[in-house]
Formats: structure tokens, sequence, C-alpha cells
């Protein structure tokens, strides 16, 4: 069997990282086999534990949190550089659909529009089918400064953000 021999450089407040070095021959006492067969099991339950829990916030610089400088986003979506930056005029385009849409009806109603997701996505064809510069200039149309193709944007994400909301109130 195995004897314990405490690692001096491991900290002795986390069982968790304070791996006690093993040797071979038998155990001095049953209390030592039994704090062996006990490590045995923590560890096992918390890599368990480990491998199904979310990874913890980081710095993407490797900065403790505590560290003056740190900032834990590591792994986050980076909205303003994946979508505001990305696509700064579309994005514009699509606000000014917004705010149009919202004088014409209601700020935000368009949640609250039943079967969205199908209603959306039909508007998001209709805008589609017109030129690529084409401007919602018609009858109950937006104006002459609006393209049908931002407008095929905004109905897009107005589709999306109702799919995923969806999604996440069904789980």
């Amino acid at each position: 069997m195995a004897t314990l021999q405490e690692s001096p450089t491991q900290s002795p407040l986390d069982w968790r990282t304070r791996a006690p070095k093993v040797s071979t021959g038998e155990p001095k006492s049953k209390l030592e086999q039994g704090y062996l067969d006990h490590l045995n099991v923590l560890r096992r339950e918390t890599a368990s534990v480990q491998q199904s829990s979310p990874p913890l916030e980081a710095d993407p610089n490797g900065l403790t949190p505590q560290t003056p400088g740190a900032k834990l986003d590591a792994g986050k979506v980076d909205v303003l550089r994946g979508a505001v930056l990305y696509f700064p005029e579309a994005l514009k385009a699509v606000a000014h659909v917004s705010e149009l849409g919202a004088a014409k009806y209601a700020w935000m109603g368009w949640r609250s529009v039943p079967d969205g997701i199908n209603r959306y996505g039909a508007a998001l064809l209709r805008h589609l089918m017109y030129d690529a510069f084409a401007t919602d200039s018609g009858p109950g149309g937006l104006g002459d400064d609006v393209l049908h193709q931002a407008q095929t944007a905004w109905n897009a994400l107005a589709r999306l953000e109702l799919i995923l909301a969806a999604k996440n109130t069904d789980h």
C-alpha cells in the first residue's frame, strides 16, 4: 500500500491543490488509509464537477482579478468589434428603420406582434425582392431615404431576436 507524505511547497489552505506525495508501502494507520481513500473520492468528484462547469471568467492577459488593469472578458462576445464596428453603416440604416417604425407603430411594439417569427420572415422576403438600391417610397413606405435592404436587415434581426427569445424560454 501507499504512505502519505505532505508536500511542503503546496498551500495547506486548499485541499484541491494540496497533492500529497504517495510512496509505496503500507499505510501507517487505518486513519491514513481512510484519508487517502477520501482524498481520491474528492478528487474524482472535483474533476467531474470541473468538467461539467462552464469556464470561469478570466483576463485575456492572464491577470488575476485583483490585479490593477484586469478585466474578466476573455471568451465573451465582443459586440462592439463583432457588430457595431464591423457593420457601422448598415447598423445605422437599421437603427433609422427602427426609429421610423417606432414613429409609425410603437416603440418595441414589434416584440408583441402575434406570430411574429413568421410575419417578420414574410416581411424580410418581401423587402429582399426589391432591387438592392430601391427605396421604400411607395404608399405606406418609410421614405426615400430608407433602402428596402435596410428593412430586410431589420426584419431579419427582429425575427432572430424573437427566435432567440423563444429558444431561451423553452429551456
